[in-house]
């Protein structure tokens, strides 16, 4: 069964020519990734405006060669993929990701010291290099840190 732009089997397949496993159903996570995937803002216009997906799209080029407007590209398929072992991995793009308490004192004032680097986007590096690609964001993809 497809979910989103991926059937279960594949995503298992895929699991498996990588030597991953995960602890969550394909189901679960095809759909929460699904829901990363669609909020991204991606190059080029959906190919029809009442389609219910943002794929497929006209005119995006990836690596210079311009991506078919009658099908979903893999790449789309491996950016699903990519964040659905992300989620099951802890790496969830979805959840919020809070600072970590390095120290607290309270002694007339209080004051909170935040562990540096503890509030990074929660993406991992091979899913944001393929979301650069095809994201209106031109592959520039930082991580932003508070603390």
């Amino acid at each position: 069964m497809a979910i989103g732009y991926v059937e279960e089997i594949d995503f298992t397949a895929w699991l498996a020519a990588r030597g991953y496993s995960v602890t969550g159903t394909a189901s679960q996570l095809l759909t929460r990734s699904l829901d990363w995937v669609e909020q991204q803002s991606y190059k080029g216009n959906r190919a029809d405006s009442a389609q219910a997906l943002s794929w497929p799209r006209q005119g995006v080029r990836v690596d210079s060669a311009l991506l078919a407007s009658d099908s979903v590209p893999d790449i789309v398929k491996e950016l699903q993929m990519r964040a659905a072992y992300d989620i099951d991995s802890g790496s969830d793009p979805l959840s919020v990701a809070g600072q970590t308490v390095q120290a607290e004192a309270v002694s007339g004032a209080v004051s909170v010291t935040y562990a540096s680097g503890s509030a990074q986007s929660r993406i991992s590096s091979q899913t944001s290099l393929i979301l650069g690609k095809i994201s209106n964001n031109s592959g520039m993809t930082f991580t932003v840190s508070r603390g």
